[in-house]
């Protein structure tokens, strides 16, 4: 019943969509932007003082670009982009209504569509709130503007581009193809951390120079401007709001400016799960491959691969290209020099990743040696309480890939690990997940979900335009 109403809701959106907007616009509807101020390459958005009292912490939107873009040669249907891609979700998820000077038209498509799977990701809330725009451009690609498409026949995509894994995986995955390597300031470096967003800005110059890439920067208070007490209250399904709702809407509306003015052919945005853990979050398949402006689609890319098979694919191009290992920067924001803690999960276990891989995890950026991996692993597993779903599946691909590495051993009388590392990894292979992970009544709830969820993530995929 729910993928029927799924494809109802999709098919007949246009219509729902006029039938609304006639009946409120003739009802008094505020302003959700009192002012659009365009300064050479930055954009400042002053919202509606009432919305901003409820739903932010800071008095003004801003997003700053390279310092080549003239923002004025672009229609303010796409200058507002970034602004409603934090906003829409909350202002929907609150039911409420809000008019706008005008959008761009590919993007108000996609607004609607994207409401629609809040709705079947997250139904204890309603979704019923509307920005209504006072009118609709069609903005359209130039291409003959795009002095970086040097060879007229040969695509240019535009790669969001953190440096973690799971970025420098798509990266490698079109290690042929010319990329723009996007990165942004705001998310984990805050747009006050100016050190540590200069060294950050430095290893994305190196990787790109190392592979032969280009770079862009993106500075911009997209998450400090948000009221994060409020908007974590809204619904019991969502503890945080913006990593569960708004990272890839966050991410890609930011971006939409830059974008469209150097007329890339497609936006790329790393998967950050598979198919086997489908569930609501804030990047996701089904929310990233309905985003488009002026006909350029974000491709939410890598979906096939779980961690581990990004490792095996960054291994396998190394070894292909001839080309050294890039290095990594996977922790949020912990360290203040950019680059790895060492101490944290999400560090632990990109280490661990690599090391079962066969990889010397040091040569990624890691500074620590193989045996205090070992030690804080261990500690972190014995004083773990709990584990949030998402990272209990993220180690059981690290469990499963352990049990196929010894396998392998044993099949091909191979020694893929010393001693050390073998009693080491038959030691994390044994560790009780379901000790620490998600609770019973979560994963009762996660498999009712799952047929469902797995269905509109292949038909999302069906929809999506493959780089060729």
């Amino acid at each position: 019943m729910l993928i029927k109403n799924f494809n109802i809701y999709k098919l007949a959106f246009l219509l729902l969509t006029f039938f609304v907007y006639s009946k409120v616009m003739s009802t008094e509807c505020p302003q959700l932007i009192e002012e659009i101020i365009v300064h050479k390459n930055t954009v400042t958005i002053v919202p509606n003082t009432a919305f901003t009292e409820t739903f932010l912490s800071e008095p003004y939107f801003f997003a700053e670009y390279d310092e080549h873009l003239d923002l004025s040669i672009l229609d303010k249907s796409v200058l507002i982009i970034p602004f409603l891609g934090i906003t829409a979700p909350f202002i929907w998820a609150t039911n409420s209504l809000y008019s706008i000077p005008c959008i761009d038209e590919d993007y108000f498509n996609a607004l609607q569509k994207i409401k629609t799977v809040y709705k079947i990701l997250y139904p204890s809330l309603s979704w019923s709130g509307e920005i209504l725009p006072e009118k609709i451009v069609k903005n359209k690609r130039n291409e003959s503007n795009n002095p970086h498409h040097h060879n007229k026949n040969k695509k240019v995509y535009g790669v969001l581009f953190s440096g973690g894994l799971d970025a420098v995986c798509t990266s490698f995955a079109h290690f042929g193809k010319q990329q723009r390597l996007i990165t942004i300031c705001g998310g984990d470096i805050r747009p006050g951390q100016e050190h540590m967003w200069q060294q950050v800005k430095q290893q994305a110059y190196d990787f790109a120079f190392a592979y032969g890439h280009s770079n862009s920067f993106v500075r911009s208070n997209f998450l400090t401007i948000l009221n994060h007490d409020y908007l974590n209250t809204l619904s019991p399904e969502i503890s945080a709001w913006w990593a569960h709702t708004s990272q890839s809407m966050s991410y890609c509306s930011l971006v939409a400016p830059l974008v469209i003015a150097e007329n890339f052919d497609a936006l790329l945005i790393a998967s950050t799960r598979t198919i086997e853990y489908p569930y609501a979050y804030g990047t996701h398949p089904l929310i990233d491959n309905e985003i488009c402006y002026a006909g350029i689609h974000v491709v939410h890319d890598g979906a096939e691969l779980d961690r581990m098979g990004k490792v095996q694919l960054i291994k396998k191009t190394i070894q292909e290209q001839h080309i050294a290992p890039p290095l990594l920067r996977v922790c949020w924001g912990k360290d203040f020099d950019g680059g790895n803690c060492c101490e944290c999960e999400k560090c632990l276990r990109t280490m661990n990743e690599l090391l079962v891989e066969g990889e010397n995890f040091q040569k990624y950026g890691f500074s620590i040696p193989v045996s205090t991996l070992i030690t804080r692993t261990k500690n972190y597993f014995k004083t773990k309480i709990s584990m949030r779903a998402g990272l209990w599946w993220h180690w059981g691909c690290v469990l499963k890939r352990i049990h196929e590495r010894l396998e392998e051993e044993n099949r091909t009388h191979t020694i893929l690990f010393n001693e050390n590392i073998r009693n080491y990894l038959l030691w994390l292979s044994r560790v009780d997940l379901d000790a620490v992970g998600c609770n019973k009544e979560k994963k009762i709830v996660l498999e009712q979900q799952k047929m469902l969820l797995r269905y509109l993530w292949n038909k999302s995929l069906e929809t999506t335009r493959w780089l060729d």
